[in-house]
């Protein structure tokens, strides 16, 4: 295969060879980010759009595998000196297909959002994303200035940074937001908020998980805990809402008013979720919710009040799941 064009190096074998593997993981990282920004950013996610945007990324890898054999990405490859070849352009263009359906996803949060905390965290990842894209955009016309790598560290650092703080606010159990950092979220909400700009804090217990930990142990305790948390993640992908574990088997969920249709239409959803875990995973006993709410639609409420607020209603919905499961439990020992 390499006869023809001269090569009698295995070192140059081996360049083509990375150098079809460098455009395959670039499209494939591109890909990944791009379903990665359609979860966090968009209520439009599926495995349709999953399937759909996985199209181009098999076209990529057809088309390495036809220029290992044809070497059309280069070509006049002689003395290790690689001329870009008539499909170069290809991957290129795939790659920005990519990056560009990134951006409107953000740009197009960027402008939907109403608050403003979500609306800096979608123009941060745009800024990611435009600083690749220039880089891209320079290399391609400028093959020969390292500027490609600059454009591709920064964001990845910067993105790491995100990371590690987002690993300081993360319940170690259930990978939800922790305490800590559902104070301060709704504690930077909250300024931005007025009627038209509202959102619900509905703070979500688990019923009887003392009875789970005692008669069948912590580590059963935990199985319980990870799956309630996994219908809250559930939910809050589909409403695009901030979810937390604040202490023990109590979590909360905070959406905006317009993106629910009502509080009990959310109360049902996270009912239902549940209900369909409790189907799938086999637990020792099947857990259930007991839900309270508060809206904020002011500035001058504080997260204490919120708190409060919603607490009450929690209380006389366990007082109300408490009632049912006595009467239940009446009804079974008369028959």
């Amino acid at each position: 295969m390499f006869s023809s064009l001269g090569l009698s190096n295995y070192n140059i074998y081996i360049n083509v060879l990375l150098n079809e593997l460098t455009f395959f993981f670039f499209a494939q990282a591109s890909y990944l980010s791009l379903n990665y920004i359609n979860i966090t950013f968009s209520t439009a996610h599926s495995k349709r759009f999953q399937l759909i945007s996985s199209i181009p990324l098999a076209l990529v890898f057809i088309v390495c595998i036809i220029s290992f054999i044809r070497h059309s990405f280069y070509d006049n490859i002689t003395d290790a000196i690689f001329n870009r070849g008539a499909e170069y352009i290809f991957n290129i263009i795939i790659n920005y297909i990519y990056m560009f359906s990134a951006l409107f996803i953000t740009i197009k949060s960027v402008l939907t959002t109403y608050f403003h905390i979500h609306r800096i965290e979608s123009i941060k990842i745009s800024a990611y994303i435009l600083i690749i894209m220039i880089g891209v955009g320079i290399h391609t016309a400028y093959p020969y200035t390292s500027i490609l790598d600059i454009a591709i560290t920064l964001p990845l650092f910067l993105m790491f940074i995100r990371f590690q703080e987002s690993r300081i606010f993360n319940d170690s159990l259930t990978n939800l937001n922790n305490r800590k950092r559902s104070v301060e979220y709704i504690s930077e909400l909250i300024p931005t908020t007025d009627i038209n700009n509202a959102f619900y804090l509905f703070i979500v217990d688990m019923n009887d998980f003392k009875n789970i930990n005692d008669n069948f142990g912590h580590n059963e305790g935990d199985r319980a805990l990870i799956v309630a948390a996994t219908a809250l993640k559930q939910v809050a992908n589909k409403v695009k809402g901030f979810t937390a574990r604040i202490g023990g088997d109590e979590f909360i969920i905070v959406v905006e008013k317009n993106r629910i249709q009502n509080p009990e239409n959310m109360m049902q959803m996270l009912r239902n979720t549940l209900d369909a875990l409790n189907s799938s995973e086999n637990l020792k006993l099947p857990l259930s919710f007991s839900i309270g709410y508060a809206i904020c639609d002011s500035y001058n409420k504080s997260t204490k009040l919120l708190l409060a607020e919603a607490d009450r209603m929690l209380y006389l919905d366990k007082q109300n799941y408490h009632r049912m499961q006595s009467a239940y439990e009446l009804t079974d020992s008369n028959q």
